[in-house]
């Protein structure tokens, strides 16, 4: 540094000093010190207007550049609302819950017939029949739903001219440690429901039948009971007639079983409300005795009813219709096999509405699933 930068340094010194005595010698008095601070704080804001005043002068940033930046927030923000709105109506609203722990997207319309019931009741045999019209080498036990739309070739009693509707099917595993789920996700998009029982092992395991047809199903209030679906209660396997229960020892057993499962858990339930007058075990107890009005009493058996009845929760209007019937699914296939030897012409007896085949179960969906 040179001699005279260096004198013009400690000129700007001094001057600046004695710049600082002049504004802080008011400082000496009470009454004057806020007015100093006043006149500093305004020097300090004009030195950092005169900074912004040159950084903008610097970058030489224009009035229609900033619009155009404007303009691109404002265009940007209302495609973002745009797509927020579209999911927010396509979910059903902010924290909806949506079943995708299966995969795929979860409809709302109610388009299809959910075949279900026991593993190894035969729901999956006939869901191949219905759309293949042949079990081919055979089935095993399902582990995940089949789905497809499928056309129904069905002859009246009355008409011996097929009648074809396409309808949506859909069928559910039976296994016990799976299935609840799998409920919980094709219910609500059921237009009837067909529960198989197997005719064969019915008379052993009828208890385990009953509690899977009442925990999944007749509970089951928001997809069932306060739509109304249609149920069909399908006795399978009758081609074994020599070993299979009837459908009419099916329904009585049926009854008789889910009885005791109300009075069952109507003693759980009601033990379940132990009041100990605190806030918590109130405020439990309602939502038992809320659980047990809905679960119980609402399903069609009330004191003055008597006993539980599939006829008495249909007449009673608690549920939908309850039909029952015999069904085969080695008979359908038998049919299927004979019509075709004898070259697509007519169908045997065994494959008319009456015999051991799957006729009731393709009326049924007819009526109740056409899309």
């Amino acid at each position: 540094m040179s001699e005279a930068d260096d004198v013009g340094a400690q000129q700007r010194y001094r001057y600046q000093h004695e710049r600082r005595e002049e504004e802080f010698d008011d400082f000496d008095g009470d009454a004057n010190v806020l007015d100093g601070i006043l006149r500093v704080l305004a020097s300090l804001a004009d030195e950092a207007r005169a900074k912004v005043n040159a950084f903008y002068d610097a970058s030489e940033v224009s009035d229609a550049r900033i619009l155009l930046l404007l303009l691109f927030f404002v265009l940007f923000s209302l495609v973002l609302a745009h797509f927020i709105a579209a999911r927010v109506i396509l979910n059903g609203g902010f924290g909806s819950k949506r079943n995708t722990a299966l995969g795929g997207r979860r409809s709302k319309k109610r388009d299809s017939i959910v075949l279900c019931g026991q593993d190894g009741a035969g729901s999956t045999s006939a869901y191949l029949l219905l759309k293949n019209k042949s079990l081919g080498l055979g089935t095993v036990t399902s582990m995940k739903e089949n789905e497809s739309e499928v056309e129904i070739r069905a002859t009246s009693d009355t008409d011996d001219a097929e009648k074809i509707t396409k309808v949506n099917v859909i069928d559910l595993p039976g296994h016990a440690k799976i299935r609840k789920r799998f409920y919980e996700r094709f219910l609500p998009r059921a237009k009837c429901i067909v529960f198989f029982v197997d005719g064969v092992e019915f008379s052993t395991n009828k208890k385990d039948v009953a509690d899977h047809l009442y925990h999944e199903i007749l509970i089951d209030y928001e997809n069932v009971r306060r739509k109304r679906i249609p149920i069909l209660i399908a006795c399978n396997k009758m081609d074994k007639t020599e070993s299979c229960s009837p459908a009419s020892f099916v329904k009585k057993r049926l009854e008789s079983e889910i009885e005791t499962i109300r009075i069952t858990r109507d003693v759980i339930l009601e033990d379940a409300k132990f009041d100990d007058g605190s806030r918590k075990s109130k405020k439990r107890a309602k939502e038992i005795e809320k659980k047990r009005e809905r679960e119980l009493t609402g399903l069609g058996w009330k004191d003055e009813w008597g006993k539980f009845s599939f006829d008495v929760a249909s007449r009673n209007k608690t549920h939908g219709q309850f039909t029952f019937c015999a069904c085969s699914c080695v008979g359908e296939d038998e049919a299927w096999k004979n019509k075709d030897d004898d070259g697509g012409g007519e169908k045997t007896s065994a494959s008319r509405g009456g015999g051991v085949n799957l006729s009731a179960v393709k009326t049924f969906a007819i009526e109740h699933g056409r899309r």
